[in-house]
């Protein structure tokens, strides 16, 4: 699922056509990237990341693998302003809140989920 936020003055969160969800936020306030997938097994073997279109291949808003967020390659804007909303996970919630969100936050948000098995 793609999320796009940005700072808007309508603070209501709207599908597009495409099912895109678009969050608009004003300068300040912390917004949450929502992914759910209540089929997901929450285990050693997930692995997940938050990234906006716009970054760079090696860049990232968030990272989480072998029970773990991982800080190397987080895009510099986004350091110290991105957790997990539920760090239990809990029925598959993936989500993350973007803190203190600015107009530079803007922009398509994507989640990708890997599931690895261990070797």
């Amino acid at each position: 699922m793609k999320t796009i936020a940005g700072a808007k003055e309508d603070h209501a969160a709207k599908r597009t056509n495409d099912q895109n969800l678009i969050i608009p936020a004003e300068p300040g306030q912390n917004v949450t990237l929502r992914c759910e997938d209540t089929n997901i097994k929450i285990n050693e073997d997930l692995a997940f990341e938050w990234t906006r279109t716009d970054l760079k291949k090696d860049e990232y808003v968030f990272f989480y693998r072998d029970n773990s967020t991982f800080l190397d390659g987080q895009h510099e804007s986004f350091m110290n302003r991105v957790s997990l909303k539920d760090p239990q996970m809990k029925d598959g919630d993936l989500s993350v809140v973007l803190k203190n969100v600015n107009i530079e936050d803007s922009g398509t948000y994507e989640s990708l989920l890997s599931c690895f098995t261990s070797q």
